[in-house]
Order: structure tokens, then C-alpha cells, then sequence
């Protein structure tokens, strides 16, 4: 006999499973640039054309990575910063790309795009070799987000851990001279 207690919560899972069904990831291409720089400039704005300049300077095959739909297109974008790791004030060292400027379009948001984008992201991470990734939440807000995507430890600058060298992004990096890090390590 089937069960017709449907609730609410249920219509919505199914709701978001249908939704996500229909996205899919893979790497950006050249060809991608307007639309990474839509998605970044609708989350984080775009002062100065910063977005535009980045993309020229630094996207590299396989460096950047997008969530789309078969009806809206490019909706979700991140990048991953290779060449880098994290040195553990302990002395040890975690070799690992820095995830940066993952976003979701605004009017897509809450619906699970951005924990795909991230599970792809990371699954691209773990297939060339690295043990983890690292990121800098910028709001408050975010660390409880990553903290439930896997990523639990939160380093203090200086204090725990310093950045590798990483060739052309050292201006980048010194954005999160002040910022925790949190640190997603992958099962070896």
C-alpha cells in the first residue's frame, strides 16, 4: 500500500533532487569567460574589472570549473589555485590547491548548487594527486557552510600555518593574511 503522508520537507527534497538532476559540472573554457565573470561580478561585484583582469592573467585549462543548466546556462563558478600548500606550524606540509571564488548565481542560491560545484571541485582536486583543499570563508556565514561540505579545520595565519609559494598568486594571497583557513583533507 502506498504511503500518501507526503510532507512538506519531502516535496522539497524532491523538489531540489529534480533541480540538481538537471545541472551538470565540468571545467570552463576560454569560450566561458562572460559567464564566469556574470556569476563571480554577481557575488562578489567586479570593481575596477578585477574579474576580467583575473581571468586574463590567470585561467589556465582545468583551473576553473562551472555549474549549468540546460535552460540558464552557467549558473555556478569556482577556481582552484594549483602550485601551493599549507606548511603546518608542526613542520608538516599539506600540499593542496586553495579554492577560490566558488560561487552561485543570487537567484539560484539554497538549492544545493553550490555543494555540487564544491563535490565536483574537490573530487577534480583528488584525481590529480592532492590530499585536500583550502579555502578562506570571507563572511561569517560561510564557515558554517564549509563546516558541513567537509571542511573542519580552521587554521590561524601565522599562528598554524603559513602559505607555500605560488607562483603568480602571491598578490592574491595576501588577501588572507588575516583570514582563518579551513582546510577539507581527502581520505589517501
Amino acid at each position: 500500500m502506498k504511503n500518501n503522508n507526503t510532507t512538506a520537507t519531502d516535496k522539497q527534497l524532491s523538489i531540489i533532487n529534480y533541480q540538481l538532476s538537471i545541472a551538470s559540472t565540468r571545467a570552463a573554457l576560454r569560450g566561458d569567460f562572460p559567464a564566469l565573470a556574470e556569476v563571480w561580478a554577481d557575488a562578489f561585484g567586479n570593481f575596477g574589472g578585477e574579474i576580467e583582469k583575473f581571468l586574463v592573467l590567470h585561467f589556465k585549462a582545468g583551473s576553473s570549473y562551472v555549474l549549468e543548466t540546460a535552460s540558464d546556462g552557467i549558473i555556478g563558478a569556482a577556481h582552484l589555485v594549483y602550485g601551493g600548500g599549507i606548511r603546518l606550524a608542526g613542520g608538516g606540509v599539506i600540499a593542496c590547491p586553495y579554492l577560490y571564488a566558488l560561487a552561485i548565481k543570487s537567484d539560484f542560491r539554497g538549492r544545493g548548487y553550490g555543494s555540487e560545484l564544491l563535490k565536483f571541485v574537490n573530487h577534480e582536486a583528488r584525481a590529480l594527486g592532492f590530499r585536500g583543499t583550502a579555502l578562506c570563508p570571507e563572511r561569517e556565514p560561510l564557515f558554517a557552510y564549509y563546516k558541513r561540505e567537509g571542511y573542519g579545520t580552521e587554521l590561524k595565519r601565522d599562528k598554524q600555518w603559513t602559505l607555500l609559494s605560488v607562483r603568480d598568486y602571491e598578490a592574491w594571497y595576501d588577501v588572507v593574511d588575516t583570514l582563518p583557513v579551513m582546510l577539507c583533507t581527502f581520505e589517501v
